[in-house]
């Protein structure tokens, strides 16, 4: 009889960043514990984390949307903790670093792991990864931008405002929202792309450090002119 084989499933190896899959893993010894580990590098090369303990049923079979964790960084049933639950590495130069996708024309590439050993925080797997027992591995891609969405820059110099716009494919008509960060300069795009995937005409803006724009956020009584604004609603009013 030949040895059983763990092995990772993901219904959905290519999905959109808020869409749920469905993870398991299989080939496991009856009732024995295992340690997940999710990590995902982004654009900026930060890293992110989540190690999590479950145990195997009665089949050697884990189903991480129904069965418990038992330890890490979460406990109880969580489908998407996997995701979620992702802390900073240790090892990040930026000491409170964002997990932010920042090239929203590729994805972000979560990649599994299932360890024989148990690992309970970020200090034991930096401590012990080199010499892990890995069972299982495979990656997820998340994307943020439907197949078929035009993804369109707009700047000061042509259009007066800059930005990017997201027209989701088919004919419409679509609601169209403005997306815009507080203290962050230039466009950040991931929600405007998002939002764009379920059927809105999304404008992702940037008010300042930008070509064109004040290079500082000025809040003062005269430093931000609000007149900026309305030519983008001018801009989206024009729109077919």
């Amino acid at each position: 009889m030949s040895a059983m084989v763990a092995e990772i499933h993901v219904d959905k190896k290519n999905s959109l960043s808020d869409e749920k899959v469905k993870i398991s893993v299989t080939g496991l010894n009856p009732f024995q514990k295992v340690t997940l580990h999710s990590y995902a590098t982004i654009d900026n090369g930060s890293c992110f984390d989540c190690v999590v303990i479950y145990q195997a049923d009665g089949n050697g079979r884990i189903d991480v949307s129904s069965s418990e964790a038992c330890g890490g960084f979460y406990s109880g049933v969580e489908e998407m903790g996997l995701f979620w639950g992702m802390k900073q590495s240790l090892h990040n130069e930026r000491k409170h670093a964002r997990f932010s996708k920042l090239d929203i024309t590729t994805p972000l590439v979560v990649k599994l792991n299932v360890y024989e050993e148990l690992i309970f925080t970020l200090e034991e797997l930096d401590s012990r990864r080199k010499n892990l027992k890995k069972l299982a591995s495979t990656h997820i891609k998340r994307w943020f931008m439907a197949a078929g969405t035009k993804r369109i820059t707009l700047t000061v110099e042509k259009h007066g405002i800059h930005g990017t716009l997201f027209i989701p494919p088919g004919q419409g008509p679509f609601p169209a929202v403005v997306t815009l960060f507080g203290g962050v300069p230039g466009t950040m795009e991931y929600k405007a792309a998002i939002l764009s995937s379920h059927g809105f005409v999304t404008f992702a803006l940037a008010y300042y450090g930008s070509p064109g724009l004040q290079t500082s956020l000025d809040l003062t009584e005269n430093g931000l002119d609000l007149s900026y604004f309305d030519k983008v609603f001018d801009f989206l009013s024009s729109l077919p």
